[in-house]
């Protein structure tokens, strides 16, 4: 029996959904993608928006649907992908898919009214877009899927040291006496070994140590906080780890203090 990965959804899930697609955007070759698309698509003006629209509007209407249903995909794919780690992936891509193609959807019926005054709850027009959104979703997300199983054939020389229960994507790494507790997606394990030595053994996952006793996943960074005057670093698993100044300048150059919810 699976167990489910529990998160306080407000405070953690969502703000580490917002912040993946916040970096995401920051990424060069997103923003190209999407300018792209939204550019190949007001040209072709496919829907027959070619006869509805003029170039320009045309343009700007596909470039904003491009990088709104990105959006809105990335988000809730983000969103299920952090509430269902420890389920089948074939139930998170079902869930999801079905999640996605609904909202955007909706989303693409209340902007179609304002633009082209349409009757936004037409079933002879939203249904057959649901469907073609749930589809495209569904193949989007089973690709990323193989992609990244592909990518985590070789998982990291340190899941060898661990049970074969909790192996799965790294969080974080803490000293403890003589022994260094290893957090992944699946929970815990402890492993004889010396801190220094278990960063070397992460393999290709991006992290960084900001403690002399703690190492972080980049990825699983979710907040930046401040209590009693000391930085901490909030995980995706709703668990903390202090910052200590030494390595301040380093957490400050990986752009983790631009996650913070202080400001």
């Amino acid at each position: 029996m699976r167990e489910w990965t529990t998160y306080n959804v407000d405070q953690q899930v969502i703000p580490f959904a917002l912040r993946e697609l916040r970096d995401r955007y920051n990424e060069r070759n997103t923003i190209v993608a999407i300018v792209s698309l939204g550019l190949i698509l007001g040209i072709s003006g496919p829907f027959n928006t070619i006869t509805m629209l003029t170039l320009a509007p045309r343009t700007l209407y596909w470039l904003f649907v491009v990088a709104t249903t990105y959006a809105v995909g990335f988000l809730i794919s983000s969103v299920y992908r952090q509430l269902f780690a420890n389920q089948p992936v074939w139930l998170r891509i079902i869930c999801s898919t079905l999640t996605i193609g609904t909202c955007v959807t909706i989303l693409m019926a209340g902007l179609n009214s304002l633009v082209f005054e349409v009757n936004p709850a037409d079933p002879h027009k939203t249904l057959p877009e649901w469907w073609v959104v749930t589809l495209i979703s569904a193949v989007v997300d089973v690709g990323t899927h193989l992609v990244q199983r592909r990518h985590e054939t070789t998982p990291p020389p340190l899941m060898d040291r661990i049970a074969v229960g909790k192996r799965g994507p790294l969080i974080s790494l803490s000293a403890e006496d003589h022994y260094v507790k290893v957090s992944t997606t699946r929970g815990h394990d402890m492993t004889l070994i010396r801190l220094s030595d278990a960063m070397k053994e992460v393999g290709d996952t991006a992290g960084l140590q900001i403690h002399r006793s703690h190492w972080v996943a980049l990825d699983h960074v979710v907040d930046i906080q401040r209590v009693n005057d000391r930085a901490v670093a909030v995980l995706s698993n709703e668990e903390t780890r202090p910052i200590s100044r030494s390595y301040m300048a380093a957490v400050r150059d990986a752009g983790l203090l631009q996650r913070s919810s202080n400001g």
